[in-house]
């Protein structure tokens, strides 16, 4: 894949809209996000080999690890990138839309929920 077949930040915010649905959440990741991600899973390979000396995929567990480590570090981390997009159809309602934002929080590793508008802060509304 080449830089060239993916959109900017604006071109794919603008590409749901122009297929009629309303861009409510964005989110692009920077390196901390990249790092935290990456790095959580050699902190789990070695965790894991630590406590289960014995299991026998551990060396293609290890290799494996090494490897992705390896190509994360040197050239990865510079050149990948990703971020999340949340559209609504016209129709969806905003406690719809809320939920689907407050389901997607713990993918984001985040302890809050963005707010949308003021209703958002009703105690009790997302089940907080």
């Amino acid at each position: 894949m080449r830089r060239e077949e993916f959109g900017t930040h604006s071109v794919n915010v603008k590409v749901g809209e122009e297929e009629g649905l309303v861009c409510l959440y964005t989110l692009v990741s920077n390196d901390d996000d990249w790092d935290h991600y990456e790095t959580f899973q050699w902190w789990a390979v070695d965790d894991y080999v630590r406590t289960h000396p014995d299991d026998p995929d551990n060396p293609e567990l290890l290799e494996k690890t090494r490897a992705g480590k390896e190509s994360y570090l040197r050239w990865a981390r510079d050149t990948v990138s990703w971020a999340i997009y949340v559209f609504r159809k016209p129709k969806l309602t905003y406690n719809i839309a809320m939920a689907l934002i407050h389901e997607l929080s713990p993918l984001l590793e985040k302890k809050w929920v963005w707010v949308l508008g003021a209703r958002a802060s009703v105690p009790g509304m997302l089940g907080a």
